[in-house]
């Protein structure tokens, strides 16, 4: 891929992709047929390849899994390889992603009411990055291992207008129609002569933006890495931004990606227990916007979220996991083992044991201030 070109799709979303309000959005309440009356731990049913990683679901194409329907979430966890570039793309709906390994850098563009901003930031293992709907993103692996990132996106709030179900547009890359989840670049619908008129660039570059009979799928390698224009930044998430909007600029100078792996910065901390970290919008702010939360690790004893669902994931270790319905009844009785994700819905009591060898995990709440 030539550097004009990804300047190219780099810059061209901004015809592209939609923007919204900058209102908390509610998220709508479950089906009548939602009960939540059995639970189970979910690993992903299907893996689809490209040149430089892969995507891994936690449910088979058109058939979503009832628990993760219920709570309103699609999870999946993306592995770039080193040199990886994740193309750009944009989804109608929220999400929030922890990296559990690997290192690289994001790159953002921001569709605002009355222009652009872009940003690129760098992050690494124990990061949480936002993303935002209709906002594009790429990622680029620049490290010596792979980047295994858990993608959990919020397909009950009411910034989404379509079905209730994630969608990516992609802006390069495209999949055989063989292929389960597959999906074509959006410029691929528009005929060369359109493109070419309304970009003002030449037939043969509208035609290089469609991607024609490229078979690389999402994820592609750079042989000779990645050269930036600008280097990436980390950003200090400051507390000042009361107000985060597609209206204004306030989302193009706010942190993207907070880290929660520093023992130091652990909310609570018990010798020989474990830790506890909380990241909510008061320590990241966009969370106002994506309206989610995370925590890392949390306590053993029993507890419950009162105005949100849980989505576990199982980073290292196992613990044994007992939950428990407004019944009184256990719907879920078993081991949690790593790589493996857990729903806990709203006001059910949850209770974890960790076996010899320690158990670890990140938890994504459907709410940006969950208790």
């Amino acid at each position: 891929m030539t550097p004009v070109l990804c300047s190219l799709l780099l810059l061209l979303f901004l015809h592209l992709c939609s923007h919204g309000s900058a209102a908390a959005q509610a998220r709508g309440a479950a089906s009548p047929d939602c009960s939540f009356d059995r639970l189970q731990a979910l690993e992903p049913l299907l893996k689809v390849q490209s040149e430089a990683g892969y995507v891994d679901y936690f449910d088979q194409y058109g058939e979503a899994d009832d628990q993760l329907r219920c709570a309103g979430v699609f999870p999946i966890r993306v592995v770039v390889d080193p040199r990886g570039l994740l193309l750009p793309r944009c989804a109608n709906v929220h999400g929030l992603v922890y990296i559990l390994q690997g290192r690289g850098v994001v790159g953002y563009s921001f569709p605002l009411s009355s222009s652009t901003c872009h940003q690129q930031f760098q992050f690494g293992e124990g990061d949480v990055v936002a993303m935002p709907a209709g906002a594009q993103h790429w990622l680029y692996s620049d490290g010596d291992q792979p980047v295994v990132a858990l993608y959990v996106f919020d397909i009950s709030n009411n910034f989404n207008q379509l079905e209730p179900g994630a969608r990516k547009f992609l802006l390069a890359g495209s999949f055989g129609k063989d292929q389960a989840h597959y999906s074509e670049s959006i410029f691929k619908g528009f005929s060369v002569e359109m493109l070419s008129e309304t970009l003002g660039v030449s037939a043969d570059v509208a035609r290089k933006l469609q991607s024609p009979d490229d078979g690389r799928g999402e994820i592609v390698r750079v042989e000779h890495g990645l050269q930036l224009a600008t280097w990436p930044r980390r950003r200090h998430a400051s507390a000042e931004h009361e107000h985060v909007s597609f209206d204004d600029e306030s989302v193009c100078t706010m942190e993207v990606a907070h880290n929660i792996e520093n023992p130091d910065r652990a909310d609570i901390y018990r010798p020989g227990v474990g830790r506890i970290t909380r990241l909510n919008n008061h320590k990241f702010p966009i969370l106002k916007l994506i309206q989610m939360r995370a925590t890392r690790n949390a306590s053993l004893s029993p507890f419950w979220n009162l105005n949100a669902h849980s989505v576990m994931y199982a980073i290292h270790g196992r613990a044994r996991v007992q939950v428990v319905n407004n019944h009184g009844a256990c719907v879920f009785d078993d081991v949690l083992r790593a790589g493996q994700l857990h729903i806990i819905p709203q006001n059910f009591v949850v209770a974890e044991k960790a076996e010899d060898e320690g158990f670890q995990y990140i938890s994504f709440k459907t709410n940006p201030n969950a208790w």
